[in-house]
């Protein structure tokens, strides 16, 4: 996405299965350029992750841009900006921006109430930012420390497969999903 542009790679030419030296002159890109008049906007971190700047970030219509404690940008409602300025998580001097430097104290129904809605790999990396650590072999199993010294684990392949509450040593304590 770029000012409201979808620019899209379709095919480029030649392809060679051979060493021969191909002049970059030579080649030639065929792109899709589209104006993107639809109310889907794509979740803020894969726009990131595809090269958008994080101030040209767009949000869906009813929501507002914030950027978390960590420089990612963040797509929330007026609702959750207000609760997160109450919970400390937002500076009063730069609220309508940027989440505090600290980072959130996550809880238990933090994660419980994004559950609630529907539970999406992107929309827990836009509210939670990037887990604390990674400790899957074969399938991620990204993990949050929560405030109460238990953590979150989220298996995900292609898509979320189970979250798990666990103690400090990694015993389940409950099946969030």
């Amino acid at each position: 996405m770029f000012d409201k542009y979808q620019i899209q790679l379709i095919d480029v030419k030649p392809y060679s299965n051979n060493t021969l030296t191909i002049n970059p002159a030579d080649y030639v890109a065929v792109l899709k350029i589209s104006k993107n008049n639809s109310p889907d906007v794509i979740p803020p971190l894969k726009q990131l992750m595809s090269g958008i700047y994080p101030e040209n970030v767009m949000c869906k219509a009813h929501l507002i841009l914030v950027t978390k404690y960590d420089g990612s940008p963040a797509c929330v409602t007026q609702k959750t900006k207000t609760n997160l300025i109450e919970r400390g998580w937002a500076n009063h001097e730069n609220a309508e921006h940027t989440l505090s430097e600290k980072g959130p104290d996550t809880t238990l129904s933090d994660f419980r109430n994004i559950l609630l809605t529907s539970p999406d790999i992107d929309e827990i990396f836009d509210m939670f930012g990037q887990p604390d650590a990674d400790i899957g072999s074969g399938i991620h199993i990204y993990v949050y420390d929560l405030n109460d010294s238990t953590q979150i684990w989220i298996g995900y392949s292609d898509s979320i497969l189970y979250i798990r509450h666990v103690d400090e040593k990694g015993n389940l304590l409950e099946e969030l999903l």
